[in-house]
């Protein structure tokens, strides 16, 4: 699947999608590595989206601003936190090498 100028991807998914008067259309989708929605291939539509590079995957412009993984997204839904505040939310991880933690 084309998206941008010159990356390729592999399609996620396969939509068949019917209107009111029974005309079909369908078409291959995309899916965000934060939220794991798909989206329509839309070749040279111009919508903007972005690409983590932490995840190495496209994201939709909702995900851009963070790279919040959905399982942590849904942690952060457990701990109480608004679906806004969840989004954007990811805690620092700093490993520690050569300390001796007391026993105890």
């Amino acid at each position: 699947m084309y998206i941008g100028k010159r990356e390729y991807q592999k399609e996620n998914g396969y939509t068949f999608l019917t209107d009111l008067e029974g005309r079909v259309t369908n078409g291959c989708t995309w899916m965000c590595v934060h939220c794991n929605a798909h989206h329509n291939v839309e070749p040279g539509s111009g919508k903007l989206r972005g690409y983590c590079t932490r995840c190495d995957g496209f994201v939709c412009p909702g995900c851009a601003d963070a790279c919040v993984p959905l399982e942590q997204m849904l942690e952060n839904l457990e701990a109480g936190m608004t679906l806004d505040q969840a989004m954007r939310y990811r805690p620092v991880v700093v490993p520690f090498t050569g300390v001796k933690l007391p026993k105890g």
